[in-house]
């Protein structure tokens, strides 16, 4: 059972954040109600910085990136919401990270290399 710990404001009858984090360090699978609550905001605001192709990626890895560092949590911080907003905004920056890596790497390849459309490529080894 978690208990909320002194100087931790929440709404009545609801637990803390940090209240349930520290109480998946015990238990895992209390941590999935951090995930519940924010995760639409969390959403919301890595489809406005990276699009809505990417931005459920990124919230799924900010999640994942946020479960794996529980342990590091501040509990003194009732709200997660902010910890999370840094979760993502450095994951948004490693997509962004990537995508210039790749567009470096595709601009060095002569045009003459590049091959047509892979679905294509695909479909003439699928009929031969």
């Amino acid at each position: 059972m978690v208990t909320e710990l002194p100087g931790r404001p929440v709404q009545a009858g609801q637990v803390s954040d940090a209240a349930l984090i520290e109480a998946s360090l015990v238990d895992p699978s209390r941590f999935a109600a951090i995930f519940d609550r924010p995760s639409d905001v969390i959403l919301r605001y890595a489809c406005v910085r990276v699009g809505p192709d990417v931005a459920e990626d990124v919230a799924a890895e900010t999640f994942l990136a946020a479960f794996r560092g529980r342990g590091r949590y501040d509990l003194s911080r009732a709200d997660a919401r902010p910890w999370l907003y840094g979760i993502a905004v450095r994951q948004i920056a490693g997509h962004r990270r990537a995508e210039v890596r790749q567009r470096r790497l595709l601009s060095a390849i002569p045009a003459e290399l590049l091959t047509d459309d892979f679905g294509d490529r695909s479909a003439e080894r699928v009929t031969a």
